[in-house]
C-alpha cells in the first residue's frame, strides 16, 4: 500500500466552472509550517518589543516629569537660600550700625556663619533651611524690638554735656563765691577753667546753636562779653562765655567735640578763662556733675 505523497486541494469557483485540483507534496507542508511558526514567533517578538519600548517610552517621560519638578524644586531653594543670605546680611549691617551707634567694636565674621549656609547650596536640607529662617525672623524680631531704643539710647547720650569743653584748670566752681570783682559773696551760676587765650573751645554735646554773641569793643566789657548758647536735646542747654571770638553762627547745628569758638578775656572778666555754664530743664546746674571725660 503506498503513502499518499500530496495533499490534494480541490477548488470549486461556482457550481458550472471546472474543478481545480493542486497537489501539494507534504515536504512542502513541512517547510510552510516552520516558517508559519517561524513568523508567528517573529510577529509576538515584534509585539513583545513594541509593549517594551512602549513601558520604557512612559518610564522616561515619568523621570522627565520628575527632573523637571526637581529643577522646579530646586530653583525655589536657591531662591529660598539667596532670601536667608540677604536676610543674614542685613543682620550683620543692622548689628554694625548699632554696635557703631553705640560707640562698640565688632569682630570680624558677622553675624552667624556665612559659610555654613553657603554649604546649603550644595545640599539644599530643606528642614535646615527651614530651622535657618526661624532663627534669622527671631533675631530680626529682636533686631527690630532693640534698634529704636538704641537710638534713643544714643541720642539722649549724645546730647548729655558731658565732656570738657576746653582743656584747661578749673579757678572757680559752681555755687556760692566771693565775686572777684566787688569781693561780695554771691552765687557762681557755672564754673571758670583757666587756659591760654585763644585754646580751641568745644561743644560737649550735640546740638544747635540758639545765640552766638559777637560783641562790640565797648560791649565786650560787659558781662559775658562774646558768648555762644547751644540748646540740646532732652532739656539740656549750655552756655560758654568771656570767649575771644565765636566760630558757629545762630541755627548751626553742631556735634560733640566741634570747635565753636575760642578762649578769651572778654566781658567782665579779670583773666584769660572760659565760663561755663549747664541747664537741665531751664536750672543752672553744676557742670562737673556732667563731665565722664576726667
Amino acid at each position: 500500500m503506498n503513502k499518499k505523497k500530496h495533499l490534494v486541494v480541490i477548488l470549486v469557483p461556482s457550481a458550472k466552472s471546472k474543478i481545480f485540483k493542486i497537489k501539494i507534496p507534504y515536504k512542502y507542508l513541512n517547510f510552510g509550517t516552520v516558517l508559519g511558526i517561524f513568523i508567528l514567533f517573529f510577529f509576538a517578538f515584534v509585539i513583545f518589543r513594541y509593549v517594551s519600548l512602549s513601558m520604557q517610552v512612559g518610564r522616561v517621560e515619568d523621570l522627565i516629569s520628575e527632573n523637571s519638578e526637581l529643577n522646579r524644586v530646586n530653583s525655589q531653594l536657591q531662591i529660598d537660600l539667596d532670601s536667608l543670605v540677604q536676610r543674614v546680611e542685613n543682620l550683620d549691617s543692622t548689628k554694625r550700625k548699632l554696635f557703631k551707634m553705640m560707640d562698640i567694636s565688632l569682630s570680624e565674621g558677622g553675624l552667624g556663619n556665612m559659610q555654613d549656609i553657603g554649604e546649603l547650596n550644595s545640599r539644599y536640607p530643606q528642614p535646615l533651611i527651614e530651622k535657618s529662617r526661624y532663627k534669622i525672623e527671631q533675631n530680626e524680631k529682636h533686631f527690630n524690638q532693640l534698634e529704636p531704643v538704641i537710638k534713643t539710647q544714643v541720642t539722649y547720650l549724645s546730647s548729655i554735656p558731658s565732656i570738657w569743653p576746653v582743656k584747661g584748670y578749673v579757678t572757680s566752681h559752681f555755687g556760692y563765691r566771693t565775686d572777684p570783682i566787688t569781693k561780695q559773696w554771691t552765687i557762681h551760676t557755672g564754673i571758670d577753667i583757666g587756659g591760654r587765650l585763644g585754646t580751641p573751645v568745644k561743644a560737649p554735646a550735640d546740638g544747635v546753636v540758639v545765640e552766638s554773641m559777637q560783641r562790640t569793643a565797648e560791649e565786650k566789657r560787659k558781662g559775658l562779653g562774646n558768648y555762644i548758647t547751644i540748646q540740646h536735646r532732652f532739656g539740656y542747654m549750655t552756655k560758654y562765655g568771656h570767649l575771644d571770638s565765636t566760630k558757629v553762627k545762630k541755627f548751626k547745628k553742631v556735634k560733640r567735640g566741634d570747635i565753636i569758638g575760642f578762649m578769651g578775656n572778654t566781658g567782665r572778666s579779670t583773666s584769660v578763662h572760659l565760663h561755663y555754664e549747664v541747664y537741665s530743664n531751664s536750672v543752672r546746674v553744676n557742670p562737673i556733675n556732667y563731665v565722664l571725660d576726667d
